[in-house]
């Protein structure tokens, strides 16, 4: 499902230097050495940077990443392959970092039962939480739609953007028990200019199985890149994460995307799962080159494809250990 930005936003806030210290990444291989060319056909492509620590406690084994289970595996780029951190944030310091975020405000987009609020958006134990919580009254904007939850939106527009880049998001998704049916959220990007049609959903989760779904959903997210936002999203390309036993709501899991000249790869755990190719028309009309990126973090109140929110849906969150972005230097 398209994510788009049809809602007013609010001011700019003010900007500052990204980083205050260069990090570098780190490879961490559970198969073969790096420097050695990229496994093909139904090998495993491990790619996991780490920071201060590594990204993910909860590392998919080589052993479960059969072809049965994940497809094609493509191998990932060797550590050369990247250059220095031109983007990172722990959500350590209290508060929301002016100088790397736009909080939205009294915002809202047509397709869910939400609206974006400032207070949906906390700190606390060295993380971001981004919530869809339950209004106390509802409110009513102007396309009439009786809104009754209020959901969390930052993003990094007009503050940060890359065109190719490994991006690294650390995270606990709700989508794991029925008090999070139609839990929508994730991080993803769009284009600076808007008028493209291109989108990359780095992971998207929906929440817990409902008896309106015809695939279990609970305990997956899904990579995608779009190629328009026409009603239907039928110009993309996309792979939800298999089940391999995690748990998205109460363990932390990193996901990544690795955009370079030849296309896009999603990981989950370390593990590529999906590839997109630049050989296709319609990605090089969508995301041309040249063109930059800014991310962006959101719940939203259920959408039309995946089903609403049900009577057990309680208030929950994206918790966000660290979002981290390096160049690409070939």
């Amino acid at each position: 499902m398209s994510w788009l930005s049809r809602c007013a936003l609010p001011a700019s806030l003010p900007r500052s230097s990204l980083m205050a210290r260069p990090l570098k990444p780190w490879w961490q291989t559970t198969t073969s050495s790096p420097s050695t060319a990229p496994p093909q056909g139904t090998g495993t492509g491990i790619s996991v940077y780490a920071g201060r620590t590594v990204p993910s406690t909860h590392v998919v084994s080589a052993a479960k990443a059969k072809a049965d289970n994940w497809g094609e595996h493509r191998g990932a780029l060797t550590a050369s392959g990247w250059g220095k951190l031109i983007f990172e944030d722990g959500f350590n310091n209290g508060a929301i970092d002016g100088a790397k975020w736009r909080v939205r405000d009294k915002s809202y987009v047509g397709y869910d039962s939400g609206v974006n609020l400032k207070e949906a958006v906390t700190m606390g134990d060295s993380s971001a939480k981004i919530w869809l919580k339950k209004l106390a009254t509802p409110v009513t904007y102007k396309d009439g739609k009786l809104r009754e939850w209020a959901t969390g939106y930052i993003d990094t527009m007009g503050k940060f953007s890359a065109e190719s880049f490994r991006l690294e998001y650390r995270a606990k998704q709700p989508a794991s028990n029925p008090t999070q049916i139609g839990a929508w959220g994730g991080i993803w990007m769009r284009p600076n200019n808007t008028a493209l049609l291109g989108e990359i959903d780095i992971s998207e989760s929906y929440g817990y199985t409902s008896s309106k779904q015809k695939v279990d959903i609970s305990n997956r997210s899904e990579g995608t890149v779009h190629y328009g936002q026409q009603q239907g999203n039928k110009a993309k390309k996309s792979a939800l994460i298999p089940v391999l036993g995690q748990n998205l709501a109460d363990e932390y899991h990193t996901w990544a995307v690795e955009k370079t000249p030849a296309g896009i790869k999603f990981f989950f755990d370390g593990v590529e799962y999906l590839f997109v190719s630049l050989e296709d028309p319609r990605y090089q009309a969508a995301l041309p080159a040249g063109e930059q990126f800014n991310i962006r973090l959101c719940m939203q109140a259920g959408n039309a494809y995946w089903g609403g929110l049900a009577e057990t849906t309680a208030d929950c969150a994206i918790e966000v250990d660290y979002v981290r972005v390096w160049e690409y230097v070939g």
